[in-house]
Protein backbone atom coordinates (compact mmCIF):
# COMPACT_ATOMS: atom_id res chain seq x y z
CA UNK A 1 0.00 0.00 0.00
CA UNK A 2 1.42 3.65 -1.08
CA UNK A 3 2.17 6.26 1.67
CA UNK A 4 -0.83 8.93 0.09
CA UNK A 5 -3.58 5.48 0.54
CA UNK A 6 -2.63 4.99 3.85
CA UNK A 7 -2.47 8.35 4.98
CA UNK A 8 -5.97 8.56 3.82
CA UNK A 9 -7.29 5.97 6.52
CA UNK A 10 -8.32 8.91 8.22
CA UNK A 11 -6.81 11.89 11.09
CA UNK A 12 -9.25 10.81 13.12
CA UNK A 13 -9.01 7.36 13.25
CA UNK A 14 -5.77 8.10 14.46
CA UNK A 15 -6.14 10.38 16.90
CA UNK A 16 -9.25 8.15 18.15
CA UNK A 17 -6.88 5.14 18.18
CA UNK A 18 -4.02 7.61 19.89
CA UNK A 19 -6.34 9.62 22.40
CA UNK A 20 -6.62 5.82 24.78
CA UNK A 21 -2.88 6.45 25.55
CA UNK A 22 -3.88 10.04 27.31
CA UNK A 23 -5.65 8.50 30.18
CA UNK A 24 -3.08 5.51 30.36
CA UNK A 25 -0.08 7.89 30.78
CA UNK A 26 -2.18 9.04 33.70
CA UNK A 27 -2.45 6.10 35.36
CA UNK A 28 1.64 5.25 34.26
CA UNK A 29 3.10 8.29 35.42
CA UNK A 30 2.72 8.28 38.64
CA UNK A 31 3.23 4.11 38.75
CA UNK A 32 7.59 5.60 38.75
CA UNK A 33 6.88 9.44 39.90
CA UNK A 34 4.63 9.33 43.20
CA UNK A 35 3.71 5.57 43.85
CA UNK A 36 6.90 3.97 45.34
CA UNK A 37 8.01 7.34 46.78
CA UNK A 38 4.49 7.45 48.59
CA UNK A 39 4.86 3.76 49.90
CA UNK A 40 8.35 4.89 50.96
CA UNK A 41 7.34 7.80 52.92
CA UNK A 42 4.14 8.26 53.86
CA UNK A 43 2.71 4.42 54.25
CA UNK A 44 5.98 3.62 56.22
CA UNK A 45 7.17 0.71 54.44
CA UNK A 46 11.50 1.11 54.00
CA UNK A 47 13.06 2.40 50.87
CA UNK A 48 14.41 -1.23 50.61
CA UNK A 49 11.32 -3.26 50.84
CA UNK A 50 9.59 -0.67 48.03
CA UNK A 51 12.12 -1.34 45.75
CA UNK A 52 12.99 -5.31 46.01
CA UNK A 53 8.99 -5.41 46.10
CA UNK A 54 8.76 -3.72 42.02
CA UNK A 55 11.82 -6.03 41.33
CA UNK A 56 10.35 -9.06 42.41
CA UNK A 57 6.90 -8.96 41.25
CA UNK A 58 8.72 -8.83 37.53
CA UNK A 59 9.40 -12.52 37.83
CA UNK A 60 5.49 -13.12 37.69
CA UNK A 61 5.26 -10.42 34.59
CA UNK A 62 7.50 -12.96 32.97
CA UNK A 63 4.93 -15.75 33.03
CA UNK A 64 1.86 -14.00 32.27
CA UNK A 65 2.98 -11.23 30.00
CA UNK A 66 4.05 -13.25 26.81
CA UNK A 67 0.74 -15.94 27.95
CA UNK A 68 -1.32 -12.70 27.13
CA UNK A 69 0.22 -11.41 24.08
CA UNK A 70 0.20 -15.12 22.74
CA UNK A 71 -3.67 -15.53 23.66
CA UNK A 72 -4.33 -11.68 21.79
CA UNK A 73 -2.85 -13.18 18.29
CA UNK A 74 -5.10 -16.04 18.99
CA UNK A 75 -8.14 -15.58 20.04
CA UNK A 76 -10.44 -14.00 17.21
CA UNK A 77 -13.46 -12.52 17.44
CA UNK A 78 -16.04 -11.33 14.94
CA UNK A 79 -15.12 -7.58 15.27
CA UNK A 80 -11.14 -8.07 15.61
CA UNK A 81 -8.75 -9.76 18.06
CA UNK A 82 -7.79 -6.50 19.90
CA UNK A 83 -10.64 -4.56 20.98
CA UNK A 84 -12.05 -6.98 22.69
CA UNK A 85 -9.77 -7.34 25.15
CA UNK A 86 -9.48 -4.20 25.85
CA UNK A 87 -13.53 -3.46 26.26
CA UNK A 88 -13.45 -6.48 28.77
CA UNK A 89 -10.51 -5.40 30.65
CA UNK A 90 -11.05 -1.64 31.41
CA UNK A 91 -13.09 -1.75 34.13
CA UNK A 92 -10.80 -3.98 35.73
CA UNK A 93 -8.00 -1.97 35.31
CA UNK A 94 -10.09 1.02 36.77
CA UNK A 95 -10.84 -0.59 39.96
CA UNK A 96 -7.04 -1.73 40.34
CA UNK A 97 -5.96 1.59 40.18
CA UNK A 98 -7.92 2.93 42.85
CA UNK A 99 -7.13 0.18 45.37
CA UNK A 100 -2.96 0.75 44.08
CA UNK A 101 -3.06 4.52 44.43
CA UNK A 102 -5.18 4.61 47.30
CA UNK A 103 -4.29 2.05 49.76
CA UNK A 104 -5.72 1.78 53.37
CA UNK A 105 -3.97 3.13 56.40
CA UNK A 106 -1.91 1.11 58.19
CA UNK A 107 -1.05 -1.34 55.32
CA UNK A 108 2.01 -3.82 55.04
CA UNK A 109 4.41 -5.16 52.61
CA UNK A 110 2.14 -7.77 52.24
CA UNK A 111 -0.73 -5.20 50.85
CA UNK A 112 1.65 -3.72 48.28
CA UNK A 113 2.78 -7.31 46.86
CA UNK A 114 -0.62 -7.65 45.75
CA UNK A 115 -1.34 -5.14 44.55
CA UNK A 116 2.03 -5.45 42.24
CA UNK A 117 1.07 -9.08 41.12
CA UNK A 118 -2.71 -8.20 40.08
CA UNK A 119 -2.78 -4.77 38.91
CA UNK A 120 0.39 -5.23 36.10
CA UNK A 121 -1.06 -8.19 34.26
CA UNK A 122 -4.43 -6.29 34.22
CA UNK A 123 -2.37 -3.59 32.63
CA UNK A 124 -1.05 -5.76 30.35
CA UNK A 125 -4.03 -7.24 29.10
CA UNK A 126 -4.72 -3.46 27.97
CA UNK A 127 -1.39 -2.68 26.66
CA UNK A 128 -0.45 -5.64 24.99
CA UNK A 129 -3.54 -5.41 22.55
CA UNK A 130 -3.50 -1.39 22.46
CA UNK A 131 -0.26 -1.61 21.54
CA UNK A 132 -0.76 -4.71 18.14
CA UNK A 133 -3.41 -2.91 17.23
CA UNK A 134 -1.63 0.12 16.36
CA UNK A 135 1.20 -1.35 15.00
CA UNK A 136 -1.52 -4.02 12.86
CA UNK A 137 -2.69 -0.08 11.29
CA UNK A 138 0.02 0.30 8.64
CA UNK A 139 2.96 -1.57 7.38
CA UNK A 140 4.70 1.52 5.95
CA UNK A 141 7.77 2.43 7.36
CA UNK A 142 7.08 6.08 7.82
CA UNK A 143 3.51 5.60 8.43
CA UNK A 144 3.93 3.38 11.41
CA UNK A 145 5.92 6.39 12.62
CA UNK A 146 3.34 8.77 12.19
CA UNK A 147 0.81 6.45 14.28
CA UNK A 148 3.79 6.06 17.27
CA UNK A 149 3.74 9.74 16.97
CA UNK A 150 0.10 10.58 17.52
CA UNK A 151 -0.23 7.68 20.30
CA UNK A 152 2.75 9.03 22.24
CA UNK A 153 1.81 12.89 21.69
CA UNK A 154 -1.56 11.53 23.45
CA UNK A 155 0.34 10.08 25.98
CA UNK A 156 2.21 13.20 26.89
CA UNK A 157 -0.84 15.62 26.90
CA UNK A 158 -1.95 13.22 29.37
CA UNK A 159 1.03 12.99 31.31
CA UNK A 160 1.27 17.18 31.17
CA UNK A 161 -2.64 16.97 32.14
CA UNK A 162 -1.99 14.97 34.92
CA UNK A 163 1.07 16.93 36.27
CA UNK A 164 -0.76 19.96 35.52
CA UNK A 165 -3.67 19.73 37.56
CA UNK A 166 -2.62 18.75 40.78
CA UNK A 167 -0.96 22.46 40.40
CA UNK A 168 -4.26 24.37 40.21
CA UNK A 169 -6.43 22.32 42.76
CA UNK A 170 -3.68 21.28 45.18
CA UNK A 171 -0.96 23.10 47.23
CA UNK A 172 1.65 21.58 44.89
CA UNK A 173 4.22 21.97 48.15
CA UNK A 174 2.35 21.33 50.83
CA UNK A 175 0.03 18.59 49.42
CA UNK A 176 0.86 14.61 50.28
CA UNK A 177 1.90 12.52 47.68
CA UNK A 178 -1.87 10.58 48.97
CA UNK A 179 -3.93 13.23 48.11
CA UNK A 180 -1.56 13.72 44.65
CA UNK A 181 -2.41 10.37 43.87
CA UNK A 182 -5.59 10.58 44.47
CA UNK A 183 -6.62 12.93 41.91
CA UNK A 184 -4.71 11.78 39.06
CA UNK A 185 -6.16 8.40 39.92
CA UNK A 186 -10.00 10.57 39.62
CA UNK A 187 -8.89 12.23 36.60
CA UNK A 188 -7.85 8.26 35.27
CA UNK A 189 -11.20 7.23 36.02
CA UNK A 190 -13.47 9.92 34.18
CA UNK A 191 -11.16 9.49 31.07
CA UNK A 192 -10.28 6.21 30.52
CA UNK A 193 -13.69 4.86 29.27
CA UNK A 194 -14.28 8.07 27.13
CA UNK A 195 -11.27 7.34 25.47
CA UNK A 196 -12.06 3.65 25.23
CA UNK A 197 -15.28 4.52 23.63
CA UNK A 198 -14.12 6.72 21.24
CA UNK A 199 -10.83 4.50 20.27
CA UNK A 200 -13.43 0.58 20.05
CA UNK A 201 -15.76 3.36 17.42
CA UNK A 202 -13.66 5.63 15.19
CA UNK A 203 -10.06 3.04 14.81
CA UNK A 204 -10.51 0.21 12.87
CA UNK A 205 -9.12 -3.39 14.00
CA UNK A 206 -7.22 -4.90 10.76
CA UNK A 207 -6.17 -7.70 12.92
CA UNK A 208 -8.00 -10.82 11.69
CA UNK A 209 -6.09 -11.13 8.64
CA UNK A 210 -3.07 -12.60 10.42
CA UNK A 211 -3.75 -15.18 12.47
CA UNK A 212 -0.49 -17.42 13.77
CA UNK A 213 0.02 -20.98 13.15
CA UNK A 214 -0.73 -22.92 16.14
CA UNK A 215 3.00 -23.58 17.80
CA UNK A 216 3.77 -23.47 21.68
CA UNK A 217 4.92 -20.94 23.60
CA UNK A 218 8.65 -22.26 23.84
CA UNK A 219 8.83 -22.55 19.89
CA UNK A 220 7.79 -18.97 19.45
CA UNK A 221 9.90 -17.79 21.59
CA UNK A 222 12.76 -19.40 19.55
CA UNK A 223 11.13 -17.43 16.72
CA UNK A 224 11.83 -14.17 18.93
CA UNK A 225 15.40 -14.99 19.58
CA UNK A 226 16.07 -15.92 16.03
CA UNK A 227 14.79 -11.87 15.08
CA UNK A 228 18.12 -10.78 15.19
CA UNK A 229 16.64 -6.78 14.32
CA UNK A 230 14.61 -7.51 17.43
CA UNK A 231 16.92 -8.66 19.25
CA UNK A 232 18.89 -5.87 18.85
CA UNK A 233 16.33 -3.18 19.64
CA UNK A 234 14.72 -5.33 22.38
CA UNK A 235 18.27 -5.03 24.28
CA UNK A 236 18.63 -1.47 23.57
CA UNK A 237 15.27 -0.52 25.06
CA UNK A 238 16.01 -2.40 28.06
CA UNK A 239 19.12 -0.42 28.83
CA UNK A 240 17.65 2.70 27.98
CA UNK A 241 14.35 2.42 30.14
CA UNK A 242 16.56 1.23 33.52
CA UNK A 243 18.77 4.05 32.98
CA UNK A 244 15.77 6.28 32.55
CA UNK A 245 13.71 4.40 34.71
CA UNK A 246 16.55 5.08 37.25
CA UNK A 247 16.37 8.95 36.90
CA UNK A 248 12.64 9.07 37.32
CA UNK A 249 12.52 7.13 40.53
CA UNK A 250 15.02 9.31 42.03
CA UNK A 251 14.43 12.85 40.63
CA UNK A 252 11.70 13.81 43.33
CA UNK A 253 13.66 12.97 46.04
CA UNK A 254 16.21 14.96 44.05
CA UNK A 255 14.81 17.84 43.60
CA UNK A 256 13.15 18.06 47.17
CA UNK A 257 16.13 17.05 48.93
CA UNK A 258 18.97 18.31 46.54
CA UNK A 259 17.45 21.50 44.90
CA UNK A 260 15.66 22.60 47.86
CA UNK A 261 12.79 23.32 44.87
CA UNK A 262 10.23 20.55 46.40
CA UNK A 263 6.90 23.05 45.49
CA UNK A 264 8.30 23.64 41.95
CA UNK A 265 8.58 19.79 40.65
CA UNK A 266 5.32 19.26 39.53
CA UNK A 267 5.82 22.60 37.22
CA UNK A 268 9.13 21.65 36.06
CA UNK A 269 8.12 18.04 34.89
CA UNK A 270 4.93 19.75 33.68
CA UNK A 271 7.07 22.86 31.18
CA UNK A 272 8.94 19.51 30.15
CA UNK A 273 5.97 17.56 28.97
CA UNK A 274 4.99 20.45 27.07
CA UNK A 275 8.48 20.54 25.21
CA UNK A 276 8.27 17.51 24.76
CA UNK A 277 4.81 17.48 22.84
CA UNK A 278 5.37 20.45 20.62
CA UNK A 279 9.03 18.61 19.30
CA UNK A 280 7.51 15.13 18.21
CA UNK A 281 7.03 16.36 15.00
CA UNK A 282 10.09 17.68 14.65
CA UNK A 283 12.11 14.25 15.72
CA UNK A 284 9.11 12.69 13.31
CA UNK A 285 10.70 14.59 10.38
CA UNK A 286 13.92 14.07 11.75
CA UNK A 287 13.81 10.37 11.49
CA UNK A 288 11.98 10.55 7.74
CA UNK A 289 15.74 12.20 6.73
CA UNK A 290 18.00 10.14 8.95
CA UNK A 291 16.50 6.85 9.86
CA UNK A 292 14.59 5.79 13.11
CA UNK A 293 16.96 4.43 14.24
CA UNK A 294 19.91 6.76 14.16
CA UNK A 295 16.81 9.44 15.50
CA UNK A 296 16.60 7.49 18.68
CA UNK A 297 20.42 7.63 19.19
CA UNK A 298 21.28 10.92 18.36
CA UNK A 299 18.41 11.53 21.19
CA UNK A 300 20.05 8.95 23.72
CA UNK A 301 22.93 10.52 23.38
CA UNK A 302 21.35 14.62 24.30
CA UNK A 303 19.65 12.71 26.98
CA UNK A 304 23.06 11.29 28.75
CA UNK A 305 24.69 14.65 28.19
CA UNK A 306 21.57 16.38 29.93
CA UNK A 307 21.39 13.69 32.82
CA UNK A 308 25.14 14.86 33.30
CA UNK A 309 24.05 18.44 33.86
CA UNK A 310 21.75 17.55 37.17
CA UNK A 311 25.12 17.52 39.17
CA UNK A 312 26.27 20.77 38.28
CA UNK A 313 22.72 22.52 39.25
CA UNK A 314 23.29 24.96 42.33
CA UNK A 315 20.55 23.77 45.54
CA UNK A 316 17.99 25.94 44.62
CA UNK A 317 18.38 27.63 41.35
CA UNK A 318 14.95 27.51 39.86
CA UNK A 319 16.01 29.10 36.37
CA UNK A 320 19.13 26.65 36.14
CA UNK A 321 16.42 23.52 36.68
CA UNK A 322 13.97 24.78 33.97
CA UNK A 323 16.86 25.26 31.54
CA UNK A 324 17.80 22.10 31.88
CA UNK A 325 14.07 20.41 32.18
CA UNK A 326 13.52 22.00 28.76
CA UNK A 327 16.24 20.62 27.16
CA UNK A 328 15.52 17.55 28.58
CA UNK A 329 11.76 17.78 26.95
CA UNK A 330 13.12 18.29 23.75
CA UNK A 331 15.34 15.71 23.46
CA UNK A 332 13.58 12.88 25.36
CA UNK A 333 10.45 12.62 23.23
CA UNK A 334 11.63 10.33 20.85
CA UNK A 335 12.13 8.06 23.82
CA UNK A 336 8.70 6.33 24.11
CA UNK A 337 7.73 6.85 20.19
CA UNK A 338 10.30 5.39 18.12
CA UNK A 339 11.01 1.92 20.12
CA UNK A 340 7.53 0.51 19.07
CA UNK A 341 7.50 1.77 15.72
CA UNK A 342 10.84 -0.13 15.12
CA UNK A 343 9.72 -3.35 16.71
CA UNK A 344 6.70 -2.85 14.40
CA UNK A 345 9.43 -3.22 11.37
CA UNK A 346 11.24 -5.77 13.13
CA UNK A 347 7.71 -8.19 13.47
CA UNK A 348 8.01 -7.47 9.70
CA UNK A 349 10.99 -9.01 9.64
CA UNK A 350 9.91 -11.92 11.81
CA UNK A 351 7.09 -12.57 9.38
CA UNK A 352 9.78 -12.86 6.47
CA UNK A 353 11.81 -15.16 8.47
CA UNK A 354 9.20 -17.27 10.14
CA UNK A 355 5.91 -16.79 8.07
CA UNK A 356 4.31 -15.79 11.36
CA UNK A 357 2.83 -12.49 12.11
CA UNK A 358 2.55 -13.05 16.01
CA UNK A 359 2.19 -9.08 16.95
CA UNK A 360 0.77 -9.56 20.42
CA UNK A 361 3.86 -11.96 21.45
CA UNK A 362 6.25 -9.05 20.68
CA UNK A 363 4.29 -6.28 22.40
CA UNK A 364 4.16 -8.97 25.02
CA UNK A 365 7.88 -8.91 25.06
CA UNK A 366 8.10 -5.00 24.73
CA UNK A 367 6.10 -4.74 27.53
CA UNK A 368 7.96 -7.11 29.77
CA UNK A 369 11.00 -5.70 28.75
CA UNK A 370 9.58 -1.54 30.00
CA UNK A 371 8.12 -3.03 33.48
CA UNK A 372 11.08 -5.18 34.13
CA UNK A 373 13.53 -2.38 33.44
CA UNK A 374 11.84 0.07 35.71
CA UNK A 375 11.43 -1.99 38.51
CA UNK A 376 15.00 -3.18 38.25
CA UNK A 377 15.61 0.44 38.49
CA UNK A 378 13.37 0.62 41.55
CA UNK A 379 14.96 -2.08 42.87
CA UNK A 380 18.64 -0.76 42.45
CA UNK A 381 18.21 2.68 43.06
CA UNK A 382 15.69 2.24 46.25
CA UNK A 383 17.47 -0.40 48.58
CA UNK A 384 21.18 2.20 47.20
CA UNK A 385 19.43 5.00 48.30
CA UNK A 386 18.59 2.67 51.88
CA UNK A 387 22.07 1.62 52.04
CA UNK A 388 23.76 5.02 52.37
CA UNK A 389 21.38 6.76 54.92
CA UNK A 390 19.59 9.01 52.59
CA UNK A 391 15.78 10.37 53.93
CA UNK A 392 13.72 12.99 52.66
CA UNK A 393 14.46 16.51 53.38
CA UNK A 394 16.90 15.13 56.38
CA UNK A 395 20.42 16.04 57.24
CA UNK A 396 22.53 13.87 55.26
CA UNK A 397 25.98 12.53 54.98
CA UNK A 398 28.24 12.95 52.07
CA UNK A 399 27.69 9.41 51.09
CA UNK A 400 24.22 9.66 50.76
CA UNK A 401 24.30 13.15 48.48
CA UNK A 402 27.22 11.15 46.81
CA UNK A 403 24.97 8.44 45.68
CA UNK A 404 22.15 10.08 44.62
CA UNK A 405 23.45 11.87 42.55
CA UNK A 406 25.17 9.10 40.96
CA UNK A 407 21.54 7.81 40.43
CA UNK A 408 20.43 10.46 39.10
CA UNK A 409 22.99 11.93 36.55
CA UNK A 410 26.10 9.61 35.65
CA UNK A 411 24.73 6.59 36.33
CA UNK A 412 22.52 6.64 33.73
CA UNK A 413 23.78 8.90 31.63
CA UNK A 414 26.83 6.45 31.19
CA UNK A 415 24.31 3.31 30.49
CA UNK A 416 22.73 5.07 28.10
CA UNK A 417 25.79 5.67 26.03
CA UNK A 418 26.29 2.41 26.02
CA UNK A 419 22.39 1.85 24.68
CA UNK A 420 23.19 4.97 21.87
CA UNK A 421 25.92 2.73 20.13
CA UNK A 422 23.69 -0.43 20.24
CA UNK A 423 20.94 1.88 18.35
CA UNK A 424 23.21 3.00 16.42
CA UNK A 425 24.09 -0.13 14.70
CA UNK A 426 20.67 -1.40 14.11
CA UNK A 427 20.60 -3.94 10.73
CA UNK A 428 16.75 -2.84 9.89
CA UNK A 429 16.96 0.00 7.66
CA UNK A 430 13.94 1.70 5.63
CA UNK A 431 15.81 0.49 2.45
CA UNK A 432 16.39 -2.92 3.93
CA UNK A 433 12.63 -3.41 5.09
CA UNK A 434 11.14 -2.16 1.92
CA UNK A 435 12.68 -5.27 -0.08
CA UNK A 436 11.55 -7.53 2.61
CA UNK A 437 8.23 -6.04 2.16
CA UNK A 438 8.46 -6.25 -1.70
CA UNK A 439 9.16 -10.17 -1.42
CA UNK A 440 6.09 -11.08 1.42
CA UNK A 441 3.86 -9.78 -0.97
CA UNK A 442 5.51 -11.41 -3.62
CA UNK A 443 5.36 -14.74 -1.08
CA UNK A 444 1.42 -13.67 -0.37
CA UNK A 445 0.58 -13.26 -3.78
CA UNK A 446 2.00 -16.64 -4.50
CA UNK A 447 0.08 -18.43 -1.72
CA UNK A 448 -3.02 -17.13 -2.85
CA UNK A 449 -2.63 -17.72 -6.18
CA UNK A 450 -1.38 -21.63 -5.88
CA UNK A 451 -5.02 -21.40 -2.88
CA UNK A 452 -7.06 -20.07 -5.79
CA UNK A 453 -5.78 -22.86 -8.14
CA UNK A 454 -6.10 -25.70 -5.85
CA UNK A 455 -9.25 -28.46 -6.74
Amino acid sequence: MHEKAENKMGIWSLAAYGSLAAPLSIVFTPLILFLPPMYATEVGLSLTTVGLLFLLARFWDAVTDPIVGRLCDRWQFSFGRRKVWILCTAPLLMLMAWLFFQPPAGVSAVYLLCMILLFYPVWTMVMIPYQSWGIELSQNYQQRTRIAGFREIASMIGTTAVLGVPMFLLDAGGATKREVLGLMCGMFLVFFPVAVMLALWKTPDKSGSRVSPRVNLRELLQVLWSNAPFVSIAGAYFIVQFAYGMYLSVIQLFIISALGLGKDFLLLVFIKHIIAILCVGFWVRVSRRLGKHIAYGICLLLTAVALVAFSSIDPGNFVQALVLFVFLGIVTAPILVFPPAIVADTIDYGRWKTGNADTGLYMAILQLINKSALAMAIGVTFPLLDWAGFEEGGSNSALAWTVMHGLVSWVPALILLVAAVVIWRFPLTQRRLGGIQLRLASRERGQTASALNTP
